[in-house]
């Protein structure tokens, strides 16, 4: 098995299904001077990084709470190319770094994560967020 082409036609089916509006949120760097940052003073931008492609799923709401939860299907050729670009070791460092998924201009807080394997090749992450 050719690891390019799995991932290849995961990534066409991902596209296939259509895709959200839909971002990973980062914290971003402090502007303002180092005594603001740290009293809280300053704010903190964050960074949305877009992922594409990606699918969103709905499903069933928590059953102690209404709020809605999502899976989200996400391209691992995508994640992979965040983590080189942001520095991250592993996905699993990527997903506990941000501050959430950002689907159709809604924080969503991620609450779980999966790696989809085919043989030893990544091709999926499932990502669980929720309102």
């Amino acid at each position: 098995m050719n690891p390019t082409s799995i991932q290849r036609t995961t990534d066409s089916l991902l596209r296939a299904f259509g895709s959200p509006t839909l971002s990973l949120r980062f914290p971003g760097v402090p502007s303002g001077s180092s005594d603001a940052a740290q009293l809280g003073l300053a704010s903190i931008a964050t960074e949305d990084v877009v992922i594409s492609p990606a699918v969103v799923r709905p499903k069933s709401p928590a059953s102690s709470a209404n709020a809605q939860r999502y899976e989200l299907l996400l391209s691992a050729t995508a994640i992979a190319a965040v983590m080189i670009d942001r520095g991250y070791d592993s996905e699993a460092a990527l997903f506990n770094a941000a501050l959430g998924a950002v689907v159709n201009g809604v924080l969503l807080r991620i609450s779980s994560f999966s790696t989809e394997l085919i043989g030893s090749t990544p091709v999926l992450h499932r990502v669980i967020v929720s309102e």
